[in-house]
């Protein structure tokens, strides 16, 4: 009878293009993904059809299946990275792994490039989403560790500062005798006791009982 062709097997040099690879038409050989892309899949047959390597990871090599390789730390990988991360900018942070940079969180901050974490704003001061440097905490305010922005923490009532960089609230000087500090967040005391009424220090009341 007639010969009949017979489906080619491994055994005879041929077989399903493999991961990390693409095979056109007519290849004799698997062609690999290049670098900055991978292929997880088999039986691909165009350049296509390698993806770019996935944001957050790195991929140096040809022929890469999985990506693996986790950016480092300080850095950040948009889809496609092959070689050479981007540094993290200041104000931000980039833990292992980042796509994208993060801006630092309020009450922390970041003044230099390339790290994975941003530092605790200080005591005495406030640190806005994103800073690259903390400011000092504005007056008739005090600011903990970790304050998100200048007015956060207002001098209490029967209270006042003139002064910046108050870092608690016993910071915050009393009202002076004779005088009251009727609201929060005072510079000054906002004016002298009522006629027939003493103020002996600390009075929010310009009638005190």
């Amino acid at each position: 009878g007639a010969w009949t062709p017979q489906p080619t097997s491994a055994s005879e040099g041929g077989n399903v293009c493999p991961t990390g690879h693409y095979c056109p038409k007519g290849s004799s050989t698997p062609v690999a993904c290049g670098p900055g892309f991978y292929s997880s899949a088999t039986g691909h047959k165009n350049a296509d059809d390698c993806k770019p390597c996935k944001g957050g990871y790195v991929c140096p090599m040809s022929n890469t299946s999985v990506p693996s390789k986790l950016c480092p730390g300080g850095h950040y990988c948009r889809s496609g990275t092959s070689v050479a991360p981007l540094t993290g900018p200041e104000g931000s942070e980039c833990p292992l792994g980042s796509a994208a940079p993060s801006p630092c969180a309020a009450g922390t901050y970041q003044d230099a490039s390339g790290h994975s974490s941003c530092d605790v704003c200080p005591a005495g001061s406030f640190c806005l989403q994103g800073s690259n440097a903390y400011t000092e905490c504005p007056r008739g305010h005090y600011c903990p560790a970790e304050t998100t922005y200048a007015t956060e923490f207002p001098c209490p009532v029967g209270t006042f500062s003139n002064r910046t960089q108050l870092q608690a609230a016993e910071d915050c000087s009393d009202c002076l005798p004779g005088m009251y500090c009727l609201t929060t967040g005072l510079l000054a005391p906002i004016g002298l006791c009522e006629p027939g009424y003493y103020c002996g220090g600390g009075s929010s009341t310009a009638t005190p009982a």
